[in-house]
This record gives structure tokens, sequence and C-alpha cells, in this order.
């Protein structure tokens, strides 16, 4: 990494340029490049900004350089380079940079990460570390209402990712969910192995917030270190202990976001399997949150969910192959299985999403304090 080129040439793109000159003097940044075409031949602490055609042109003229990016929004550039066949390596910053301050970072190692444009990424998935939650929500759609206790497989979930990661270069979102994860003692060894493999993901832990004023502050100074937040829905029961929350996380710095109050929930489902699985699929609002478990993924939760709660849900679905897919299928690669992920699928003829059913919610709950 002699001689680096930053594409984006704003305030990150110069926290880059200093953080790399401060890391090591070996490291040259020699230009920026940036898609405001107003930047374009201006220059940026004295180093001048290109467009991604002169980029282009320089390495197809015999330039020799890495590109580093510094834009938190990448799949786009990534994409575009690999189409552009640009022979350079490039790397992307860890996504807990964009979090916290400079003075984190003490080696290059922490800061950056190789991309193989040879491959794409992921936008999303979503897994279950717990099965059962700490609220029983009428027409929960986890069907965590009905759950027994059960926890998910660290080991299994270890193979799981890394079988992604011979797929995908990275994953957008990692969502760690359930049920309620924080019942899993250990849910933040999903996270960290999670951050490890995949440095560019915002990994979130989708909880309801009634754990987190109790949570050891340990947990969440690691959570912290490693740029994982909370996603946070705030049921009735969440809305009374919303400001113990907020500021339980303030205090140690752990980013998070909460949902405006959820006081309805809805019915979507079409158990007579007779929808337009199509229509139903551009209406849904799931129809990008893909649900890993044991080694399969699915478009959404719901083929997998129905498959293992069906005993106690006594329904009768036919979910098949297209509606669960299995990732150690060699056949596949990450380019099918995105197309894949981005259609609708059989199970979608059980959904009624253009037209669910609203209810008040209910729930049960402990006594808070």
């Amino acid at each position: 990494m002699e001689n680096v080129i930053i594409w984006g040439a704003g305030i990150n793109g110069l926290k880059l340029k200093r953080n790399l000159e401060k890391f090591t003097e070996s490291v040259k940044v020699c230009f920026f490049c940036d898609n405001n075409t107003k930047k374009q031949g201006c220059s940026l602490e004295g180093v001048k900004i290109l467009s991604y055609d002169q980029i282009v042109q320089m390495y197809e003229e015999g330039w020799d350089g890495s590109i580093v990016i510094s834009v938190l929004q990448l799949a786009d550039i990534v994409e575009n380079v690999r189409k552009s066949g640009v022979k350079a390596k490039v790397y992307g910053v860890s996504h807990k940079w964009y979090l916290r301050e400079n003075s984190h970072y003490k080696v290059l190692t922490d800061l950056l990460y190789e991309i193989d444009v040879t491959r794409p990424r992921l936008d999303y998935f979503e897994y279950h570390v717990s099965w059962h939650c700490n609220l029983k929500c009428k027409g929960c759609i986890h069907f965590s209402n009905v759950a027994k206790e059960e926890f998910g497989d660290l080991e299994k979930y270890k193979c799981d990712i890394q079988r992604l990661k011979e797929l995908y270069w990275g994953v957008g979102t990692i969502r760690i969910m359930g049920g309620e994860p924080l019942l899993n003692k250990n849910f933040l060894e999903f996270c960290i192995v999670s951050r490890n493999l995949f440095p560019d993901a915002s990994i979130k832990v989708a909880t309801n917030g009634l754990l987190i004023p109790n949570l050891d502050t340990e947990v969440l100074k690691v959570m912290s270190a490693y740029g994982i937040g909370f996603d946070i829905t705030q049921y009735p029961p969440t809305s009374i202990l919303k400001e113990k929350i907020e500021l339980k996380c303030m205090e140690n710095d752990v980013v998070f976001g909460m949902t405006p109050l959820r006081d309805k929930f809805y019915d979507s489902s079409n158990l007579k399997g007779d929808s337009n699985g199509e229509l139903e699929w551009e209406s849904c609002l799931s129809n990008d949150c893909h649900f890993l478990d044991n080694g399969h993924i699915a478009v959404c939760a719901l083929p997998i969910l129905y498959e293992k709660f069906k005993g106690i849900l006594n329904v009768n679905m036919e979910i098949c192959d297209e509606d669960i897919i299995n990732i150690y299928d060699k056949e596949l690669d990450g380019f099918s299985l995105n197309e894949r992920l981005s259609r609708p699928m059989p199970a979608c003829r059980y959904c009624n999403a253009r037209k669910p059913k609203w209810f008040e919610w209910q729930g049960n709950y402990p006594q808070l304090l």
C-alpha cells in the first residue's frame, strides 16, 4: 500500500488520509476520487481530486496503487470497480471506525480490510440467538410467544457465516435477534464472531430493551469497542423503561435506535395459501429480511419458522426447497444466491401483506421497577 487513492473527498476521506499517514510513513495518499463533479479538479489538503473515469484511465495506462474506500455505503462503488476490470487491491474501512474516535486505532489492520471485488455483497441477514422471549406478544410473527426456551448454536453459526464469507466479500447489515436475544447470556459471542468475519457490517442486536438497564457494563463496553449497537422496539412495557434504557446506552457509548411506540400488531397471514405471491412480495415489509438458520437461508423468516413450529402451530403449509436454500449447495455462488433472495418464493402465497389485519398489542411481561 505505498500508493493510495482514497474514494470519497469528504470529512471521512480527510480523516482517513490523516489516519493512514499517522499509522505508517510508507503510505502515500496520491489522489482522492469523488463523484461530485464540482469537487473534481480541486484539491483536499494538497491532494488532487479525480473522477472515477480518470482513475480507470490511470490504471489502464499502468498506474500501480491501491484504492481505499472511505464511504460508509460502499457496495455500489465496489460493484463499479468490479465491472470496470480495474486491477487494484481494494480496501474498505471497518464499520466501527465510523462510530469511534481515531485514537482507538493503533495499527493499520484495525482500520482496513481487503475486499475481493470478484464476489458480491449480501445486503442483510438476521439470526436467532434465542427463540423464546420475555414478552408473549399476541401475533408475534416469529412465533416467540409459543417457543420453548432454546438458544442458537454458536458453533453452527460460526460454520454458517464462514460459508457466507466464501460466497460474499461482505455483509451490509447483521441483526442478532430472537425471541429476545438478551436472554442468551452468550449473545455477545455471536456478535464478536460476526464482527471478526465481516468488518464492513452494521451489526445490531434487535431487542425489546427490557433487560438493557440491568446489563453488565463490561458487556456494553465490549459492544462499544466492536461497534455493535441496539435496535430497540418500543412496546408498551418498553416505554415504561425508555429513559433508563437510553441513559444506560449513552453512558456506555453504545449506539442505539428506538422505534416509536408499537401498540398495535398485525396479522398478514393467509393460511389458505391462495394469494398472488408476486404481488404479496412486492408489498411485503420483510422481503429483504433474509433469515439464516442451521445451514439454510430464506428470503424472510417465515418458511424456516413454519417448519420449526409446525407441530405447535397445527397448520398445513407446503414448504419446499425453493423456500429454504441450503447455503452449502456446491452449485451456489454469491451472485446466484443473491438472485434467489431477490425474488418471490413459493411460500409468499401464504401471505396477505397487501391487506393486513391490525389489532391492539397484548402481551405478558414481568413487573417493571
